[in-house]
């Protein structure tokens, strides 16, 4: 049985305020079971996909890998689901209103769950909204972008490097 809309898989006063704590942090938070279905979700995340209040997102209950607007996650989510850490890691995807959303997400396995059965909690993820965070996002991609050429191009000069010295 799925939980209602923004409440966590069982009702104890722990979670209930738990839930009430993740609802107020700044950045999404949300928990998958390890088939990668939504059993959870938190306003922010609710809000940054555009969402009225009181709306949950139409992937509550389905996993999250069967959406089509989802399908370029296919990976990070079955990397999740399979209990590895995710630090960080870049995403876009289109929400169904049709608006573009990037996210920086930090994942991982529930602490004593990593055996939990379908539709069981087995790890969490936060999403931070990068366009809330304006031009450091910028910022941030752009530097892991130079990262890139920056290996790519010393990868080149050692390879021309060792060319010239057979010749020489």
């Amino acid at each position: 049985m799925n939980p209602p809309a923004g409440q966590p898989p069982t009702h104890t006063p722990q979670t209930e305020v738990l839930a009430q704590v993740l609802d107020s942090m700044p950045v999404g938070a949300l928990l998958l079971d390890s088939e990668g279905r939504l059993l959870w979700e938190n306003q922010q995340l609710r809000r940054s996909l555009g969402l009225s209040e009181g709306e949950s997102s139409p992937a509550l209950g389905h996993r999250l890998q069967d959406r089509p607007n989802l399908s370029g996650l296919t990976a990070l989510i079955d990397q999740i689901t399979a209990g590895q850490q995710v630090r960080a890691a870049l995403a876009e995807f289109t929400t169904v209103a049709g608006v573009t959303v990037s996210f920086s997400i930090d994942a991982g396995p529930l602490a004593g769950r990593e055996n939990a059965a379908p539709g069981e909690p087995s790890c969490w993820v936060l999403l931070r909204d990068l366009a809330q965070r304006g031009p450091l996002a910028g910022r941030l991609q752009k530097a892991q972008q130079m990262e890139f050429v920056g290996v790519a191009v010393a990868g080149v000069i050692h390879d021309l490097n060792n060319i010239l010295t057979a010749l020489g």
